[in-house]
C-alpha cells in the first residue's frame, strides 16, 4: 500500500512494515498489568467508538508508551491492533529519519493520510526520540530541523477526524528527548509507563519464552526429519541431532507407526512447516 510513497521518496525497507493481521496477543506478554489493561480499554477506541460518545468522552487520537529500552513496548503495541483487528503499521523512526532527515515530517504526514484511508489501524512510531534528530545533526541545527519535522508531524495529528478508525501509539526510552508539542492535548496525550518487570513478573515471562522457545525448536525438529536425504544430515545437526538419530524421532513423533508419506501428508494438512 506505500508502493507509490517509495517511488516518491526513495526505499522504504526495513523503515516502514505493515502487518495486515498481527497476531500478538496480550496474553503473550509476561507482566505489564498496568500497561496492558489501560491499552485493552484504548481498543475500544477503534472496535466500538460510538461508546465513547454514550459516554460523553473524546476517543483517543495517540499514546505514548515510556520505559527503559527491552520491556516491551513494541510488543504491546502489535497487541492493541490485534485486540483492536486493525492493521499494524511499524514505523521505525530511527531508521527513517537517518535516511530522511528533516523531510520525515512530510513522509510521515502520506503515511498517515494512507493508514486512515485504510481504515482500522494501528500505527506505531517507534523510538520516537528519534525525532529530535540529535543522531544525524549538531544540537542547534537539530533544534531547528527537529522543531520543523514535529510541527508537520504535530499539524497532521491535528487533521485527524475523530471518526477516524486510527490510533496514533508512540514509544520512547528517553522522555527529555521528546518534544512537548508531541504530548499536548489531542496528540500523544495518553501516557502509558511501561517499566522494569519485577520478580514475578519476569518468572511469568521466561515461561511465555520458554513456551515459544519449545514450539520453535520442535518445528525446525520436524523440519529436519522431514527433509530430502541429500539435506538431512545438515538439517539435523542444525538441530543438535546425530543424523544416526533420526529414526528415533520418527518413532516418536508417530511416523513409524502410521507409514512416513501419511505422516508428512498429515503435518501438511495441519499447517506444519
Amino acid at each position: 500500500m506505500f508502493a507509490k510513497l517509495g517511488e516518491k521518496f526513495g526505499d522504504l525497507t526495513g523503515r516502514v512494515e505493515t502487518d495486515i493481521r498481527p497476531s500478538v496477543s496480550f496474553d503473550d506478554i509476561g507482566g505489564l498489568r498496568q500497561a496492558k489493561a489501560t491499552l485493552k480499554g484504548f481498543a475500544y477506541a477503534l472496535t466500538h467508538p460510538e461508546l465513547y460518545e454514550q459516554w460523553g468522552i473524546t476517543p483517543p487520537k495517540g499514546v505514548l508508551l515510556y520505559g527503559p529500552p527491552g520491556t516491551g513496548k513494541s510488543k504491546l503495541a502489535r497487541a492493541l491492533a490485534t485486540a483492536s483487528q486493525a492493521i499494524f503499521y511499524h514505523i521505525k523512526l530511527l531508521n527513517l529519519t537517518s535516511k530522511f532527515g528533516a523531510n520525515t515530517g512530510e513522509l510521515l504526514q502520506e503515511i498517515l493520510r494512507i493508514a486512515i484511508a485504510e481504515g482500522r489501524g494501528v500505527l506505531f512510531l517507534d523510538e520516537a526520540e528519534a525525532l529530535s534528530l540529535e543522531h544525524l545533526l549538531p544540537p542547534p541545527q537539530a533544534r531547528e530541523a527537529s522543531a520543523r519535522l514535529v510541527a508537520t508531524l504535530c499539524e497532521r495529528l491535528d487533521g485527524v477526524a475523530k471518526t477516524a478508525r486510527i490510533l496514533v501509539v508512540a514509544s520512547t526510552s528517553r522522555t527529555d528527548a521528546l518534544d512537548s508539542a508531541l504530548v499536548a492535548p489531542g496528540r500523544l496525550d495518553h501516557l502509558v509507563e511501561v517499566p522494569l518487570p519485577d520478580a514475578d513478573e519476569q518468572r511469568v515471562g521466561l515461561r511465555l519464552l520458554l513456551a515459544e522457545l519449545a514450539q520453535v525448536h520442535l518445528a525446525r525438529l520436524v523440519r529436519a526429519v522431514l527433509a530430502p536425504h541429500h539435506r538431512e544430515d545438515a538439517e539435523l545437526h542444525q538441530v543438535g541431532l546425530a543424523p544416526h538419530r533420526r529414526q528415533d524421532v520418527l518413532v516418536f513423533l508417530g511416523a513409524e507407526a502410521m507409514g512416513f508419506d501419511d505422516f508428512r501428508s498429515n503435518l501438511g494438512h495441519c499447517g506444519a512447516p
